[in-house]
């Protein structure tokens, strides 16, 4: 997204996606006659993890779904393989529209199979599984955490990300809508607390609310470059008809796949009330005070966009910290030169701030 993450394709933690896809493999000649024997069917790694847990909900939900799988006619068998064939390689279909995600839906799958046995399996070995030690998500965490060049959540390019405990793991597309990927590191992603459970949620990446295929950024192969512009923005008390002002922010480039981003993060309504009405002012004084501090003194309207300026400078040097991505174009846009009612407050607040 906003920086890219180091995909690791030698940890455990791809290991419980091995082992189910093992299992998928191992079951595809089965009919209705064939008995589960757990010996036959599940890796040997898994076994030894089903032996030492306290309770056979596992070795059931395995046993639930292949009872529902072994009865399926030949046409149905191959439909299902081909989506787990899909869903092993799922990188493919995050960017390319061209690829319907469709059948791999958790109501496609239902229906296939009669019931809710895959849901119900994958549910498991998502919450109950995949976090048991011989996974190590934590160090997982830790070494994506450590490869980060920016310790900001990708997603939204504002909140920090914490390394003292293990973010969440946002499933890219929701395991509710996907449940074949819900253990596929490949669809799991770090993510800030507000982005994986105050604003994307449960939403469906691939489709919009329309049904229409969208493209949405792969965090593993792929980061955008973004900007934001906030031209139409009115400042608070610097027009008679808005004294509460108004601010208008687009994203730049305006791209499927920023729309795609700003869609399902709320972006753009993110960064207007969590942060430019929440903070604009502080910025304000903080840059005012940082200019007394450095004995600037500034006197006129063209010495005080030039400071403006120098400021947005500065904030895109170092864009991924203090919310500099927001203050870097919102310092840009006070320099514009057009905001003579913003221009003549400032001027008169650093004559009383020089006075003092």
């Amino acid at each position: 997204m906003l920086a890219k993450y180091l995909y690791l394709k030698d940890h455990p933690a791809l290991n419980l996606n091995r082992y189910l896809n093992h299992f998928f493999y191992t079951i595809r000649r089965t009919n209705e006659k064939s008995r589960f024997i757990k010996e036959q069917y599940l890796h040997k790694n898994l076994l030894e993890i089903l032996k030492r847990a306290k309770t056979n909900d596992l070795e059931e939900k395995f046993k639930a779904f292949f009872n529902s799988y072994k009865i399926l006619d030949s046409n149905k068998k191959y439909e299902f393989n081909k989506l787990v064939r899909m869903g092993i390689h799922i990188e493919r279909t995050y960017e390319d529209t061209s690829i319907s995600c469709l059948e791999m839906q958790s109501e496609n799958i239902k229906l296939l199979l009669g019931n809710n046995s895959l849901k119900d399996l994958m549910d498991h070995l998502y919450a109950k599984t995949l976090i048991l030690k011989e996974f190590q998500l934590q160090d997982h965490y830790q070494l994506l955490y450590n490869a980060m060049s920016h310790k900001i959540c990708p997603f939204c390019g504002v909140e920090i990300m914490h390394r003292i405990y293990r973010e969440d793991y946002d499933h890219i597309a929701p395991k509710s809508k996907y449940p074949l990927i819900a253990i596929n590191l490949k669809n799991l992603a770090p993510a800030c607390h507000q982005c994986n459970e105050k604003f994307k949620r449960e939403i469906d990446i691939f489709y919009n609310n329309t049904g229409g295929r969208r493209h949405f950024v792969y965090p593993y192969t792929t980061e955008v470059v973004i900007d934001l512009d906030f031209t139409g923005s009115i400042i608070e008390q610097t027009d008679l008809t808005n004294l509460k002002g108004i601010w208008q922010i687009n994203i730049i480039p305006k791209t499927t796949q920023t729309e795609t981003w700003n869609d399902v993060f709320r972006i753009e309504e993110r960064y207007k009330t969590d942060y430019l009405e929440a903070f604009f002012k502080d910025w304000v004084s903080q840059f005012l005070q940082s200019m007394k501090s450095s004995n600037i003194n500034i006197n006129t309207e063209e010495e005080l966009i030039t400071q403006l300026n120098k400021a947005a400078d500065l904030f895109y040097k170092d864009k991924f910290n203090n919310l500099n991505l927001i203050r870097a174009p919102l310092f840009r846009f006070l320099g514009n030169g057009k905001l003579k009612e913003f221009y003549n407050g400032i001027l008169l607040l650093l004559k009383e701030r020089y006075a003092a």
